[in-house]
């Protein structure tokens, strides 16, 4: 069950009871008359309530009657209120007042990060918390009217509408024409330029500049953007000189490690809250001359994996050489172990402080290659990088999100043939982690060489 499906029940829970407008098989008209005969016959709880007329239709997760009028309570996922639910809840108002509904006040219910499940389990009334946006969500989406006529002009019309895409094509999430109307889509375009805003991107296209190396001299560019639009403007590469002094700087052996991490909105394990990191996966490779020696572990129980996680890979850090990773992640969760005092926490964190090094910086500071195509992703620079075609294609996990996804299905089966193929996906993706970096860290000395 995905998070907001989990929240949502959560909620449900909370109320201790309630009705149903919208059913199963239900049209948007029927769920529609389902809900005016709930109200209408004095239901006071009503779970997925169907708002709207012919034109506009809206599922409000739930509406509570009370002395003035009907309470609308919209439920997130999410531990804050964000700037689009005021759209969304001002949406679902627009919707009430179509269908004639007195709405007194609108909140949104939201997850309490502070929550800590104790160990009688979770409390579904002290997991969420709730703040009222009326004045709010009326007001955002007044600004915003206009928009519902030209949507459902544009539902009506033969003709695709005339939008040009741009970084609002993935807020507050991706659109589902995204590829679609990428179709065509020149492959250095501005969209590829790292952290270029999206205001700037708009301001180059409205001089006609489509792509990265079209971006004229003059305009405002981090030292970054400037080096990738001239490599791409001049086909030329970009290798600092500095980069072998900052190899030669790694004392040996070389440890790469990389870790994996599951959260939730529901807490997964007593003394645990919604939303914390809780790694069980680290996998690392340890390059001592031409040797090359592998390490891992893997939580596989429905427990706290925090303990064994950090055990294990103390134990498996040798006491000398430097410690390689990926962008701060690592470093993130060894900072949250000793923060909660997990066992081992301290003694990674001095690791992490006084002999590891973050290769993502180093790429940074002192490469980009064509290649990289705007991303100093690890999946990117990988087969820029290396010359023996190492890539991510054919694992069975794909990416972080899939790991944290197939652990939690790990955790949960009973069926010991899926447990197997689970654990052994997820024991080749991460692996794959780490030897990416042992290949990245080769194609690095490749270039400082020359």
């Amino acid at each position: 069950m995905k998070v907001g499906q989990q929240v949502g029940a959560a909620a449900r829970d909370a109320c201790r009871g309630g009705d149903y407008g919208r059913l199963p098989g239900d049209s948007e008209a029927q769920a529609i008359q389902r809900t005016r005969a709930l109200i209408d016959s004095g239901s006071e709880v009503i779970f997925e309530a169907a708002l709207g007329d012919s034109q506009v239709f809206c599922q409000v997760d739930i509406l509570m009657k009370e002395e003035t009028g009907w309470h609308l309570i919209e439920v997130k996922s999410s531990s804050k209120v964000k700037p689009e639910h005021y759209s969304d809840v001002g949406f679902q108002l627009h919707c009430a007042d179509k269908s004639g509904l007195a709405v007194s006040r609108a909140s949104l219910q939201y997850i309490d990060k502070a929550y800590v499940m104790n160990e009688d389990g979770l409390d579904p009334s002290a997991l969420m918390t709730q703040e009222e946006i009326t004045q709010e969500s009326r007001e955002s989406f007044g600004s915003e009217a206009d928009m519902v006529e030209s949507a459902v002009d544009a539902l009506s019309s033969t003709q695709e509408p005339e939008v040009h895409w741009g970084g609002h094509c993935k807020r507050p999430g991706t659109c589902g024409f995204y590829n679609y109307c990428r179709q065509g889509q020149k492959k250095y375009d501005l969209e590829f330029m790292p952290n270029l805003r999206q205001k700037a991107v708009m301001e180059l296209r409205s001089q006609g500049v489509v792509t990265i190396d079209e971006i004229p001299d003059g305009t405002k560019l981090t030292a970054i953007q400037k080096r990738v639009r001239d490599v791409i403007r001049f086909s030329e590469d970009y290798v600092s000189p500095d980069l072998m002094t900052e190899l030669n700087n790694w004392a040996g052996p070389l440890i790469f490690i990389d870790f994996e991490s599951a959260m939730s909105g529901i807490p997964l394990f007593a003394g645990t809250h919604p939303y914390q990191q809780l790694p069980f996966q680290w996998s690392m490779h340890i390059l001592d001359g031409e040797k090359l020696e592998h390490r891992e572990h893997l939580s596989t129980e429905f427990e706290d994996p925090r303990a064994d996680f950090s055990r294990s890979l103390l134990a498996a850090i040798p006491d000398e050489g430097t410690v390689l990773y990926y962008s701060p992640f690592e470093v993130q969760r060894v900072n949250e172990l000793a923060a909660a005092e997990i066992s081992g926490g301290e003694e990674l964190k001095q690791i992490m402080d006084t002999r590891s090094v973050d290769i993502l910086k180093v790429l940074r500071a002192h490469v980009y290659l064509e290649g990289f195509n705007g991303s100093f992703s690890i999946k990117k620079a990988l087969p820029a990088l290396t010359q023996n075609g190492f890539s991510y294609e054919g694992l069975a996990i794909k990416d972080g999100d899939m790991a944290m996804t197939e652990w939690l299905r790990l955790i949960r089966t009973e069926d010991s043939t899926e447990k197997q193929t689970i654990a052994k996906n997820l024991i080749n993706y991460c692996e794959m982690d780490t030897i990416a970096m042992v290949e990245v860290y080769k194609g690095l000395l490749r270039l400082a060489r020359g």
